[in-house]
């Protein structure tokens, strides 16, 4: 099961971003916390974190530098009153930036762009002649050539 966090202080905002999200046509496991100290203390692993960027205590920007130290795939959705903000939200890799109130149409396409990201690669075959043969590879888990020469041009 997919899990996300939302992460607001202001607890309309996180409850109604939570209906919103079990309308949603997938069935996720959500998380709600009012800090981002109280987030970072969680012990799980989340695929989409949704968090509020101005919050008393620990701001959304710092909790997010800190998700960062430990998780660098998970999907960060800002979630804010404030436009200026926006080029701390790159620093942290946001993935999306949505302004409140929260619209449910706005939300939905995030969390499916979020998705297509996520989905695995089909793999991609590319046979390479080799000393000892012919040797198939994925092409998605091929990070490098080493010593590689091209013959037969």
């Amino acid at each position: 099961m997919i899990k996300i966090a939302i992460c607001d202080d202001e607890v309309t905002t996180l409850h109604q971003t939570k209906l919103y999200l079990e309308e949603y046509p997938i069935l996720f496991s959500i998380d709600e916390f009012t800090s981002g100290e109280a987030l970072l203390q969680s012990p799980e692993k989340y695929e989409i974190i949704l968090l509020d960027i101005d919050m008393a205590g620990m701001n959304g920007i710092e909790t997010a530098k800190k998700i960062r130290q430990q998780d660098k795939k998970v999907k960060i959705i800002y979630v804010t009153n404030y436009t200026d903000y926006t080029s701390f939200a790159f620093s942290v890799h946001a993935f999306a930036y949505l302004l409140k109130p929260v619209k449910k149409e706005e939300l939905f396409q995030q969390l499916d762009e979020a998705f297509e990201y996520t989905k695995p690669h089909e793999p991609e075959w590319m046979d390479f002649q080799t000393e000892d043969g012919i040797v198939r590879l994925n092409l998605h888990e091929i990070l490098y050539f080493s010593g590689f020469m091209a013959t037969g041009f």
